[in-house]
């Protein structure tokens, strides 16, 4: 079976103030949404569980739209299939071989570079906002906090309909980070060589400055995700991953909490 890519040479090359602007731009905008507005937004009586989703969508969009914007003129100047400059390539076998031991890696080692993150936050004193949710600090156990961490402002026993709105939120964040950072930024990274994806996946932890303690999560999927894109040339696998593990693990999470 032939398997057709498009050559990631053929992009135009982002050079490194480009590069640079394309993650710490966005990542403004985002630390401005989560640390300005959102806990303007909790002040004035809307619970965390709920605030955070509509934020969160707001500035996903933002950049979705963006990334598939740029995807389609490149598509276009490149006179490529916009499919193929989404990079939704059919991936081989061994590639799928290959992401499947890079997932047990990651999930191996999420749990110490939680632990990591918590020895952060202590070692420099750092205090997760309250108008952040639950999920976002390392420090909170969902299984044993009580309702007042999980949700405060709202209680979450019974409340399903909750789960859509984290979840559609969720589903957006999975779109927009392998559109922008794998989609349409690794291509144009050819130019920094094979270690490209090394690269890419310490920018793309470091856009998470607004929260920047869960950076030793972040880095070992980052750069995961980013090696097999660019082995593959597909963000398929990536998609796939990304649901099975971040919109799986929600729904699970949310029903057991929510049915507490």
């Amino acid at each position: 079976m032939k398997y057709t890519v498009m050559k990631w040479d053929n992009t135009k090359p982002m050079r490194l103030p480009v590069l640079l602007a394309a993650v710490f731009l966005p990542s403004s905008i985002a630390f401005f949404g989560f640390h300005v507005i959102l806990p303007r937004i909790v002040a004035s009586g809307m619970p965390v569980i709920l605030a955070w989703p509509l934020v969160a969508s707001v500035m996903l969009s933002g950049l979705i739209v963006f990334a598939f914007w740029r995807l389609n003129r490149e598509a276009r100047e490149m006179d490529v299939s916009l499919k193929k400059r989404l990079c939704l390539i059919k991936v081989k076998g061994k590639d799928w071989g290959i992401t499947a031991a890079l997932v047990v890696l990651i999930l191996i080692l999420s749990g110490p570079m939680t632990k990591l993150s918590v020895m952060l936050l202590n070692a420099f004193n750092i205090t997760v906002p309250e108008y952040l949710p639950f999920f976002l600090n390392p420090r909170i156990d969902a299984m044993t906090a009580g309702m007042d961490q999980l949700s405060p402002g709202l209680d979450l026993s019974g409340q399903y309909w909750i789960i859509l709105p984290v979840l559609f939120t969720i589903i957006l964040n999975v779109l927009t980070e392998d559109l922008y950072f794998r989609a349409w930024m690794l291509p144009k990274m050819h130019t920094y060589g094979k270690m490209a994806w090394l690269l890419n996946g310490f920018l793309f932890a470091s856009y998470h400055t607004f929260q920047i303690w869960l950076f030793p999560v972040l880095i070992i999927a980052s750069c995961a995700m980013a090696f097999i894109t660019q082995k593959s040339r597909s963000i398929i696998p990536c998609l796939v991953v990304h649901f099975l593990i971040n919109v799986g693990m929600a729904a699970v999470s949310m029903i057991m909490l929510i049915g507490k």
